[in-house]
């Protein structure tokens, strides 16, 4: 079985981001635990829609906090998020879901996108925010 554990280095040091990006994770893990299982028939839908709808909330929250960047900033990052929910969305609507495997590798492609994302530019976002104050 597939999993991904969040570790402390991939911290941006803005706690509520922060505990909203582990909580990406517990939410993907959870997902990990049931696919292939009887109870995926049950529970995958609900699953990934709580991913979806705490990865947008997720992204709004997180955008406020990089608005005051200025516009600029904050349109290249919006559009990084954007491509992430696609990517989600695409997961949940390829024939691939009815194959445990081919959904744990693509859901653990994403959260690698994911990770890859918060190291590369939130991390970089929050070290502009905290220059400016």
């Amino acid at each position: 079985m597939m999993s991904v554990e969040w570790k402390a280095e991939y911290e941006i040091g803005n706690g509520v981001i922060d505990e909203q990006h582990q909580f990406l994770f517990q939410i993907a893990n959870r997902i990990f635990q049931i696919l292939g299982t009887e109870e995926q028939v049950l529970v995958l839908s609900d699953l990934f829609d709580e991913l979806f709808k705490y990865t947008n909330r997720h992204f709004r929250e997180e955008e406020v906090i990089w608005r005051p960047l200025g516009e600029e900033i904050f349109q290249a990052h919006r559009t990084k998020h954007l491509l992430l929910r696609a990517q989600l969305e695409a997961i949940w609507l390829s024939d691939s879901i009815f194959n445990p495997d081919k959904t744990a590798q693509s859901l653990y492609d994403w959260v690698a996108a994911l990770l890859q994302h918060v190291l590369n530019f939130d991390r970089g976002m929050n070290r502009k925010l905290l220059d400016q104050t």
